[in-house]
């Protein structure tokens, strides 16, 4: 190692981050691990744009983070790979950035909503020693990259002089290609597929199978229905390399990564693609796979595709503008959704791929039931499965406002199908004025459920009428939704953006949560709002009647007594839902949207029911700001409707970070408190497993009205949990596991349902079996009371 001037710091680094090159190869026939990165597309897309070879040392950073700063001489840095959240002295950057990180600077990497893995590479060598031929970090070996080991705070990395040309002011990349995570990894079957029937690789390949918590770089573990094995499990060791699934006795399989093994003996059922690896490696634990099958053809042309990628130096674009005066926005053009100075053109809809109104209408209604207020208008009355709504299809503010308005007044759904272009510059303040009065009508207090139908693109202010209506259904052949277009973002903050990054239908479904449900097209987004008005309330202000049910309010449910005595307790929430819905029959809401917690509609004893679950598959059932503020907007509309509330509990808590805080996670959790404690309905919950913090306070705590806390056996409620009570009670055994474990397993011991009873806590315990007829019986206790 030569005594370079410049520096990299590392201040702080989480567990897993490490440098890494293209690998080391020619010694695996000697036991030595290849390594290397985990997602080479990122790595490479990051060497690239600093102009090193792609396959150049550079760091792999998990999802505990690091903390970079420069020492000695500025350093030109490029980051690329997952979600992760990027700031320089603070001050957020894209997510694929290239950057001059000066003496004196802060670099933060921190994960973010998507994504395991970040390649950060400097222009100019790490002067780090090679070994065996390779700078890449095999940690368990003891061999490469920063002394044979992970990166600790602390750690001084040199680095080779980069040339002048690279001091370049900081840029945003352009890197479509970079693989995000995705639930469907294709593979090529074999190399032992002979030791597994039809019946096995089927469901290999319909999975669905979960990345699990304790997958690491030698391999993701597979969670779901064990394979069975046609031809026993052992075979003669052989050669195994990244991407090679492996099914040990158990059947469940596993994933090798990055640092697997030389050899396995156990047979392999398929290999993954070596173009699908990246999108594999970026998923985190909780994630959901399943596998397809290709021939050698396809698996060979996606490689090639990916050759020619990491071949490619990204394009530079400059970073966005986020500090402007406000003269600059008082010169700007702001608006959107304003077609000109002349008539808006009538548009064809046919022409255009979609249906006309009034057809939209003779989807959406019972056939022939439409009742228009005005002969040949598009607003007025009809029935679904014979129940009265109330309709509009028409781009006329006044007059939609004025039917949301008498739809109110009369207690009756309004379902209003939204589709509007833009407005005529001619029309002027008259046009802004209707505008505001479709708002003023859409915001006014109603009884009943108001549901928008995205038919069409919505640009401008009309787009404030989607986000106004309490349940939205997007059709992802709508069009953009948005209140600004590209050409005012570009203006301004010098944004490269383009109309579905602004509005479409996966932002509004996965970053917003406008969308409570999505639909391939209009007319299956129109059936969707049929199967939704199944589920709400037919009458209103508190007083529902029920719908005839084929289910035994007194069923149980075996099923459930099985997942609670599973080890870790219910792992999808989801399937404890459908066993206490009436027939089984669950709608989930905002299914993309803050998935810690699942929203849905279901019936119990025929009554509609508001259902709230915290989601171990994601997060571990942690709530995150987005999880905060999905409950809260649901647990408001259940109150407006007068919907009785069912809450689930498995949750450690709220999700902590930095982000999360700046994010307003305090005010998130406050505002689903706040929506608890003032819902003047039957509401009653059940703790399935953990209740910690403050996510045992905001998931319906009897403290917040909670007519009942039904508990299982294991429910363990209390400030913290075991491990963290046992860390504060002794931290003189801090750097003592096994006594540190005992105290944990003591402090667990004293945590149940009984024991929640006996605080106050829960009000009674429950079989898991028991669930649903409990339920039932609490709300109906509870709407009695009423």
């Amino acid at each position: 190692m030569s005594a370079s001037a410049a520096a990299l710091l590392v201040r702080a680094a989480g567990p897993g981050c490490s440098v890494q090159d293209g690998g080391r190869f020619g010694y695996r026939r000697y036991g030595v691990t290849a390594a290397g990165p985990m997602d080479a597309l990122a790595h490479a897309t990051a060497n690239r744009a600093v102009g090193n070879a792609p396959d150049a040392a550079a760091l792999e950073v998990s999802l505990g983070g690091i903390e970079l700063a420069a020492e000695g001489a500025p350093l030109r840095l490029a980051c690329a790979g997952g979600d992760f959240r990027i700031a320089l002295d603070g001050t957020p950057l894209p997510q694929v950035v290239t950057l001059l990180l000066e003496p004196g600077s802060a670099l933060a990497i921190r994960p973010g909503e998507s994504g395991a893995w970040c390649s950060v590479a400097m222009a100019g060598a790490l002067d780090l020693p090679p070994v065996l031929g390779s700078r890449a970090t095999q940690a368990r070996a003891g061999l490469g990259g920063f002394a044979g080991r992970t990166l600790q705070p602390g750690d001084r990395i040199p680095v080779l002089p980069a040339p002048p040309e690279c001091h370049r002011p900081p840029e945003a990349l352009a890197a479509p290609w970079l693989d995000r995570p995705s639930g469907l990894i294709r593979v090529l079957l074999g190399p032992q597929d002979d030791f597994f029937g039809a019946n096995a690789i089927a469901a290999f390949c319909a999975g669905p199978w979960i990345v699990g918590a304790n997958s690491d770089r030698m391999a993701w573990l597979l969670q779901g229905e064990p394979l069975s094995h046609a031809r026993g499990y052992n075979i003669v060791s052989d050669g195994v390399a990244m991407g090679a699934i492996q099914v040990p006795g158990e059947g469940l399989p596993f994933v090798l990564m990055a640092d697997c093994q030389p050899t396995g003996g156990y047979p392999k059922i398929a290999t993954v693609i070596g173009a699908d690896l990246g999108r594999l490696a970026q998923a985190r634990a909780g994630t959901r796979l399943r596998f397809r099958a290709v021939s050698h053809a396809e698996a060979m042309a996606a490689r090639r595709e990916q050759a020619e990628l990491l071949a490619r130096t990204p394009a530079r674009e400059p970073l966005v503008r986020r500090n402007f005066s406000s003269a600059v926005l008082r010169r700007a053009t702001l608006a959107a959704g304003v077609l000109g100075p002349a008539a808006v053109p009538a548009r064809d809809p046919h022409a255009e791929g979609r249906l006309a109104a009034s057809e939209r209408l003779d989807v959406l209604l019972d056939e022939g039931s439409f009742r228009p207020a005005s002969p040949g208008a598009l607003i007025g009355a009809g029935t679904i499965s014979g129940r009265l709504v109330r309709v509009a299809a028409a781009d006329a503010p006044e007059a939609v406002a004025a039917a949301a308005r008498a739809a109110a007044v009369a207690g009756e759904p309004f379902v209003v199908l939204l589709d509007s272009p833009g407005t005529c510059l001619a029309e002027g303040a008259a046009a802004l004025a209707g505008l505001g009065t479709l708002a003023a009508g859409l915001a006014a207090a109603s009884p009943a459920p108001r549901i928008g139908v995205a038919s069409g693109p919505l640009v401008g202010v009309s787009a404030l009428a989607a986000g106004l209506v309490d349940l939205l259904v997007l059709a992802e052949t709508a069009g953009p939704l948005a209140l600004t277009g590209p050409e005012a973002a570009r203006a301004v903050t010098g944004e490269i953006t383009d109309a579905e990054a602004l509005g479409g239908t996966t932002l509004h479904a996965e970053r917003t949560g406008l969308a409570s449900l999505t639909a391939a097209n209009e007319v299956e987004a129109l059936r969707a709002v049929r199967r939704l008005l199944d589920f709400l309330p037919w009458t209103h202000r508190g007083k529902t009647a029920p719908v005839e049910s084929f289910d035994d309010p007194a069923r149980t449910s075996p099923l459930l007594e099985r997942l609670a005595a599973e080890p870790d307790g219910v792992d999808d929430m989801e399937t404890v839902l459908r066993e206490i819905a009436d027939e089984g029959d669950f709608l989930e809401l905002a299914p993309g949207y803050g998935a810690s917690l699942v929203t849905g509609l279901a019936r119990l004893a025929g009554f509609a029911t508001g259902f709230l679950a915290s989601q171990p598959r994601a997060l571990g059932g942690a709530l995150d700001n987005a999880a905060l503020a999905k409950g809260a907007r649901f647990v408001n509309l259940c109150a407006r409707l007068g919907l009785p509330l069912v809450t689930l509990v498995d949750s450690p808590g709220l999700l902590p970070g930095a982000a999360e805080a700046e994010g307003g996670q305090l005010g998130l959790a406050a505002g689903l408190a706040r929506a608890y404690a003032t819902a003047p309905v039957p509401k009653a919950s059940v703790v399935t497993g953990a209740a910690f913090g403050p996510a045992a306070v905001v998931l319906g705590a009897r403290a917040l009205g909670a007519h009942a806390v039904l508990a299982w056996p294991g429910a363990r409620m209390a400030l913290i949990d075991p491990a963290g009570a046992a860390l504060l009670a002794h931290p003189e055994d801090r750097n003592d596991p096994e006594r540190l474990a005992a105290h944990t397993e003591a402090a667990a011991a004293e945590l149940s349902g009984a024991a929640a009873v006996a605080a106050g806590l829960a009000s009674v315990v429950i079989a898991p079996c028991e669930t649903r007829p409990n339920l039932i019986a609490a709300l109906a206790s509870a709407r009695k009371g009423r």
